[in-house]
C-alpha cells in the first residue's frame, strides 16, 4: 500500500528535490511526515536561519521545509548554489500542485541513498 503524497529526496543532492545534507548527515531510508502550511513559511524560514551566516554566492537552505509545520527553529541548514535552491523550490511547488496538497495536508518525505 503506497502513500499518495510521496516526495523522494536523494541525500546526495540530486534532483528531484536538489538539496540535502551531505552523506552521513541523514539516515538512509528515513521517512518523515510533513504537514504543509505556507502561512508559516516566512516565520519558519526566519527562525531556521537565525544566526546562520550567509556564505556568498551560496544560498541558505533548510529542512524540514519552511512551508511545513515542522520547519523553523532547529531545522538542518546548508549552503547550496542559488540555482539548486531555485530548482528545489520549483519542484516542491509543482509537487504540491500535482498532488493537490493544500494547507493542513500531510505528505511523506523519504530520504534515499
Amino acid at each position: 500500500m503506497g502513500w499518495k503524497n510521496l516526495l523522494t529526496v536523494n541525500h546526495q543532492g540530486s534532483l528531484p528535490v536538489g538539496t540535502a545534507p551531505p552523506i552521513g548527515s541523514w539516515v538512509e531510508g528515513i521517512c518523515l511526515m510533513l504537514t504543509t502550511d505556507p502561512r508559516y513559511s516566512a516565520a519558519n524560514r526566519a527562525a531556521a536561519l537565525d544566526g546562520v551566516p550567509n556564505i556568498r554566492p551560496l544560498s541558505r537552505d533548510e529542512y524540514p521545509f519552511a512551508s511545513s509545520l515542522q520547519g523553523g527553529a532547529g531545522s538542518w541548514i546548508g549552503h547550496v548554489p542559488v540555482s539548486q535552491q531555485n530548482a528545489q523550490g520549483a519542484i516542491l511547488k509543482n509537487f504540491f500542485k500535482q498532488n493537490s496538497i493544500k494547507a493542513g495536508d500531510q505528505y511523506q518525505v523519504i530520504i534515499t541513498p
